[in-house]
C-alpha cells in the first residue's frame, strides 16, 4: 500500500537573512536550500538519483517504512512529494506524521513558507471521523423527529419552529407537484434539509411561540397595573414568559444539566466543517473531536431512550385518560338523561296504574257483589219459573253496567 503527501516551499520574504562577519570583514550570507536541510535531517546518502536538472529522488526509511522523496526545484519554489509504502494506512500515517515533524524542525527559523498541497494525514483522520459524525447527525435527526411528532403530531414543524427556518428548508427541499404532495414531502424531509448550523440555530435560539405570545397577552390583560404585583409574582411571571429555546422546552429535561451543550455543539460543528470540507485535521484534532462526539452522542441516545421508554407510554396514557374521560362524560350525560326520562315515565306509569287499579278494583268489587246477590236469589228460589224470569236478570246486569262502565260486556256494546 502506498500513500503520499505533498509540499511546496518558498523563501519567506519577511525572514531576515543570517549575516556572518568574519575577521577579514567578509560578509557571508546564509544561502542554504530546503533540499539541503532535508538531506542533513534525514541523513540521506549521496547516491541521490538526479532525474534531470532540478529534479531529484531519494529513497530512505522512516519508522521502518520505505519512503521515496521526490524534489522539484522550479525557479523560486521547491516541490516535495513524500510517498510511503507500508502494510496499513495507520503505519503510513505514523511515518508521514514523523516526516511533518522533521519539516517543522528544519524550518524552525521560519526561513521558508511551507504550503501543504496534499495532506494524507488529514485525509486519514477525516475519513475515520466522518462515520462518527454521520451517526451523530442521524441520531440527532431521530431525536428531532421523535420529539416533535410526539408533542405536535403530523405537522410537527408549525407550532414552534421559526418561519425563517421553515422557509429555508422549503427552498432546499424544492418539492414539486400539488399542494398535498409538497406538504407531505416537507413533513418527511424537513430535518434532513437542515445543515448542522441550522439545527444548532433551531435548538438554541431563544424565541416566543404563538402560545407564548398568547400567554403574554393574557397576562398583561389580566394585570393592567403591574405595580400591584409583588416582586415574587413578577419574578415568576418573567420566568414563565421569557423566551425559550427549543432545547429548553423539549430536550433539557432529558440530558445532563451540567453539560454546556451550546459549547459542545459549537466544538463539534467546527470539527464537522473541517471534516466536511477536507481541511487540516490532525491526530490531536481527531482525538478531541471523538471525545466531544461521544459525549454528545451519549446524551442524545439517552434522550432518545427516555422518549421511547417513558414519553411514548406517557403520551398513550394521556390519550387513554382523555378517551376514558370522554367516555365517562358521555355515560354520565346518558345516565342523567335516562334517569330523568325514566323518572318521568315512572311517574306517568304510576298514575295510570293507580287509576286502572282503582277502576278495576271498584268494578271487580261491584261484580262480585252483584254476582253474590244474584246467586243468593237463584239459590233461595227453587221454583223453576224463577229461572225463566229473564227480565229480572237483565235489569240486574243493566244496573251493574250503569254503575260500572268498565265492566260493560263486549256483547252489550256490540248491541
Amino acid at each position: 500500500m502506498k500513500k503520499s503527501s505533498s509540499y511546496i516551499f518558498f523563501d519567506n520574504p519577511y525572514h531576515e537573512e543570517k549575516i556572518v562577519e568574519t575577521e577579514e570583514n567578509v560578509i557571508v550570507i546564509d544561502n542554504d536550500c530546503i533540499r539541503g536541510r532535508l538531506i542533513d535531517a534525514l541523513q540521506l546518502k549521496a547516491d541521490i538519483i538526479g532525474l534531470n536538472f532540478f529534479k531529484y529522488s531519494y529513497n530512505t526509511k522512516i519508522n521502518s517504512s520505505n519512503v521515496n522523496i521526490k524534489v522539484h526545484e522550479v525557479t523560486s519554489a521547491t516541490y516535495i512529494e513524500v510517498e510511503v509504502s507500508a502494510k496499513t494506512q495507520s503505519k503510513i500515517v505514523d511515518c508521514l506524521e514523523h516526516f511533518q515533524d522533521i519539516l517543522t524542525e528544519i524550518n524552525k527559523d521560519n526561513k521558508y513558507v511551507v504550503i501543504t498541497s496534499y495532506d494524507f494525514v488529514s485525509e486519514y483522520y477525516c475519513n475515520k471521523m466522518y462515520p462518527k459524525l454521520n451517526e451523530l447527525e442521524r441520531n440527532l435527526r431521530k431525536l428531532l423527529f421523535n420529539t416533535y411528532t410526539l408533542n405536535f403530531g403530523l405537522k410537527y414543524y408549525e407550532p414552534t419552529i421559526d418561519k425563517s427556518i421553515q422557509n429555508k428548508s422549503k427552498s432546499v427541499i424544492k418539492a414539486a407537484g400539488s399542494k398535498a404532495k409538497k406538504e407531505l414531502k416537507f413533513i418527511q424531509e424537513f430535518p434532513y434539509s437542515l445543515d448542522y448550523n441550522q439545527v444548532q440555530e433551531l435548538l438554541f435560539t431563544k424565541h416566543w411561540t404563538k402560545q407564548d405570545e398568547k400567554n403574554k397577552k393574557d397576562f398583561l390583560e389580566n394585570n393592567d397595573d403591574l405595580s400591584k404585583l409583588t416582586d415574587d409574582e413578577l419574578r415568576k411571571a418573567y420566568k414563565s414568559l421569557e423566551p425559550k429555546s427549543e432545547w429548553d422546552r423539549l430536550f433539557a429535561n432529558k440530558v445532563n444539566s451540567k453539560i454546556d451543550f451550546i459549547q459542545l455543539f459549537d466544538a463539534v460543528r467546527n470539527d464537522r466543517n473541517i471534516v466536511a470540507h477536507c481541511k487540516f485535521f490532525s491526530k490531536n484534532d481527531y482525538n478531541n473531536c471523538v471525545k466531544n462526539v461521544k459525549r454528545l452522542n451519549s446524551e442524545i441516545n439517552k434522550a432518545i431512550q427516555i422518549t421511547e421508554t417513558h414519553d411514548f407510554s406517557a403520551k398513550n396514557r394521556e390519550q387513554f385518560d382523555q378517551s376514558f374521560a370522554r367516555i365517562k362524560n358521555s355515560i354520565e350525560e346518558f345516565t342523567k338523561g335516562m334517569v330523568i326520562a325514566l323518572s318521568k315515565a315512572a311517574q306517568a306509569t304510576s298514575q295510570v296504574a293507580e287509576n286502572v287499579y282503582k277502576s278495576f278494583g271498584s268494578s271487580l268489587y261491584s261484580l262480585a257483589k252483584y254476582t253474590d246477590t244474584l246467586s243468593n236469589q237463584m239459590i233461595d228460589d227453587e221454583d223453576e219459573s224463577n229461572y225463566e224470569k229473564t227480565d229480572d236478570l237483565d235489569k240486574i246486569i243493566e244496573k251493574f253496567e250503569d254503575d260500572n262502565p268498565l265492566g260493560k260486556s263486549e256483547e252489550n256494546e256490540n248491541e
